[in-house]
């Protein structure tokens, strides 16, 4: 990285300041010695509460066309720091104190991706950054630096050395997801140096061939630190809030999210399946077993921790006949472990499991590592997609299975676990089926179909806490704001079935009656001049979620061109938790060409 030219007037200024901060730190330095043990202490927090940004405190600069950082509200963290090709420096506080074994820092972070992109040659371009810094520590003249990005990429350039880990050009962590605001603490020790995610272990690094006791001395004593800047590349849009830094080693206090409050399964986005202490016994803690009938699709992301035995403890996948387990009937097709090894019914053939693990290090790969696994089904057939990341980012062999000889409608999968445990993403578990363009039409394409005569197949949302989820294109004759899509919230029973009732009918043009239909509920922004036109070949992604008792339906549309609607969304309250909950979809003057339709069976309560 090129070395910084600052106009001498900013220069004689930062001179000045840094000259009185200093002699100040320097009489609150406490006498050599006195401070012996490693003591956890907070030595600044950056918060965004005010009308601007604190120039005493944080001083702003734009990268070429960029914006300076200035603060926005947003919907969920309330007001927070925008760095829209800028960035931020403030003097370094660790000047201040004595750094014994570790600088720390504990931040809210959200990468903008394409949730704000409306262009769709701009969302079909997009990358994430992992190469621009989030955070870097730099000296006067910028020819000596330690900066870390999204990729949990730490990159040390000094006098004495240089070191580096996590380089996105040799692997992806996925340590961040875009769009997403995530808790991250981070605490470069002179051991090495860990990063915590939402309260998850996500990258440890115990380094034995170069001192980091050089990088923690040179982040306690460089005079500058720097948000959005420091590395090779310009860092793209990303937000902070609430920038804690610390001296020495922060533990479990600091690292653990306080968006989540201990105790209680609904308070954390994983669910846990075993015990902790690695005492649970082979197929005696089984994660909820989904069933589909049908095609369909079952996937699953969560975290995998072993005991560091054998390899066979690690996860565990039983695909069934969907009874439950236990019951009369109950059969399994086949079962599938982590160490690519299985059994099944007389339709198994282990021939067909593929992989190309290291068995030497393998028990270690799988501790903390985050399992990405879809599970496929098509007629008679079966296919299982395990992707698997290491704890320090790397990516194991692909590992996969097929099977022939489903013979019932219905197939059910769920997770054990072997002397190990998981964590498993409510978020990004779900099941269901997805379709190829033409395969799944609600309507005659011609936009004939007239009024309460095409309908969807109905769902039932099961449970208490879950979501469903149906992405299609929207086609419209376009004559009529109404001859669009509409969705029908049922009491679980479908329209020829007896007793069936609406909770609501709502349709796409902010319209909607029902027994629950209110409509001061209710939020659009339509602009109604185009909204025929922006309807016809739009994509829409409707998603039904039910939490607690509340039910909302929220509706986003991007038009064939590329724009995004504004959100429209309406909800409902007070449904009893014993009530049964279902949907479709029918339209009128136009037609629907189905894209997905999903269940997000744990989904979080905010």
């Amino acid at each position: 990285m090129k070395a910084r030219k600052w106009p001498s007037l900013i220069i004689a200024a930062f001179t000045i300041l840094s000259l009185g901060s200093c002699e100040d730190w320097g009489q609150m330095d406490p006498p050599a010695g006195s401070d012996v043990y490693p003591k956890l202490e907070q030595v600044l927090n950056l918060k965004f509460d005010g009308d601007r940004v604190n120039s005493e405190e944080i001083q702003t600069f734009a990268y070429s066309g960029g914006d300076v950082p200035s603060l926005v509200t947003d919907e969920k963290m309330g007001q927070v720091l925008c760095l829209d090709n800028g960035y931020a420096r403030i003097f370094n506080p660790y000047n201040k104190v004595k750094v014994q074994n570790a600088v720390s820092l504990v931040f809210y972070v959200k990468q903008a991706g394409t949730a704000e992109m409306t262009d769709e040659d701009e969302i079909a371009a997009y990358t994430q950054d992992l190469t621009g810094a989030l955070f870097s520590f730099e000296n006067q003249n910028g020819t000596q630096r330690m900066f870390i990005t999204a990729n949990g990429w730490l990159s040390y350039e000094g006098e004495d050395g240089r070191y580096e880990a996590n380089n996105p050009n040799s692997a992806n962590t996925g340590l961040l997801t875009p769009d997403v605001w995530h808790y991250v603490a981070l605490s470069v020790t002179n051991t090495g140096y860990f990063v915590y995610v939402d309260g998850k272990k996500r990258i440890e690094q115990n380094v034995t061939d170069f001192d980091f006791s050089k990088i923690v001395q040179f982040m306690a004593s460089v005079p500058y630190i720097y948000m959005g800047y420091g590395s090779d590349t310009q860092t793209k849009k990303f937000y902070l809030d609430d920038v804690k830094f610390y001296r020495n080693t922060i533990t479990s206090k600091e690292w653990t999210d306080p968006r989540k409050p201990d105790g209680g399964e609904e308070s954390s986005p994983y669910i846990t399946i075993g015990n902790t202490d690695y005492t649970s016994n082979f197929f005696e803690p089984k994660s909820e077993q989904l069933v589909r009938s049908g095609d369909c699709i079952f996937h699953y992301q969560f975290y995998n921790y072993n005991n560091s035995g054998d390899n066979w403890n690690n996860w565990v996948l039983a695909v069934t006949n969907g009874k439950e387990f236990g019951a009369d009937g109950y059969a399994e097709y086949f079962v599938l472990r982590a160490d690519a090894y299985g059994w099944g019914d007389s339709n198994y053939n282990a021939a067909n499991i593929i992989h190309g693990f290291n068995w030497d290090t393998f028990v270690a790969d799988m501790q903390g590592a985050l399992v990405d696994m879809t599970i496929t089904r098509n007629g008679s057939k079966i296919n299982v997609s395990v992707k698997t990341k290491t704890a320090s980012g790397g990516a194991l062999a692909d590992y996969s299975f097929s099977y022939d000889g489903v013979s019932t409608t219905d197939i059910g999968t769920f997770i054990t676990v072997d002397h190990s445990y998981i964590e498993l993403s409510k978020a990004e578990t779900y099941y269901g089926a997805s379709y190829s363009t033409g395969d799944y039409r609600i309507g005659a394409q011609d936009c004939s179909a007239g009024w309460w005569t095409v309908f969807s197949q109905h769902t039932k949302i099961e449970g208490t806490n879950s979501a469903l989820r149906y992405q299609f294109k929207n086609y419209t004759k376009g004559d009529e704001n109404f001859k669009n899509w509409l969705v029908i919230l049922t009491n679980g029973k479908d329209r020829p079935e007896s007793g069936y009732e609406e909770y609501l009918v709502l349709r796409s043009d902010a319209f909607g009656w029902g027994a629950r239909y209110n409509a001061d509920n209710m939020t659009s922004g339509f602009d109604w001049s185009t909204f025929k036109t922006d309807m016809n070949g739009a994509e829409v992604v409707l998603e039904i979620k039910r939490a607690d008792g509340r039910v909302d339906v929220i509706s986003n549309v991007t038009t064939a061109a590329g724009k995004a609607l504004p959100t429209y969304s309406i909800y409902f309250e007070d449904l009893e938790e014993s009530a049964e909950l279902g949907a479709f979809l029918t339209i009128e003057g136009g037609y629907i060409d189905m894209e997905s339709v999903v269940t997000y069976p744990f989904i979080d309560v905010e």
